[in-house]
């Protein structure tokens, strides 16, 4: 329920800074045929935007995030050494070797930050 109240008041503030953009350029602009496009422009954007926030709503609600969250940690992938293959390959002798990739999740050290 959360979810769906804090898409639906962001969706509210996109439109309403989309309509205080329209409202803009129409006074900039001077109405007319101008003033007229931008406000379809405008509109189009609207549109769109109820659009994303109407599928990336049900994509969230429909979501099983803790079987997911589960998978993923059943899935996460270990940091590898480097092999001899690899070390000769940088080293010039081999012509390719596999690719070894460290999450950087992983390995990274945590970001600490104090008050000097």
């Amino acid at each position: 329920m959360t979810v769906l109240i804090t898409c639906g008041l962001t969706l509210v503030a996109v439109l309403g800074e989309l309509a205080a953009l329209a409202l803009a350029g129409w006074e900039i602009i001077g109405g007319g045929t101008g003033g007229t496009v931008l406000v379809l422009a405008v509109i189009v954007v609207m549109i769109l935007a109820i659009y994303y926030v109407a599928v990336v709503a049900y994509a969230n609600v429909i979501t099983d995030w803790g079987a997911l969250a589960t998978r993923v940690d059943a899935e996460r992938i270990r940091p590898v050494q480097v092999s001899a293959l690899a070390v000769e390959a940088l080293a010039g002798g081999v012509a390719a070797a596999p690719a070894v990739f460290i999450p950087p999740t992983v390995s990274a050290q945590p970001i600490t930050w104090r008050l000097p």
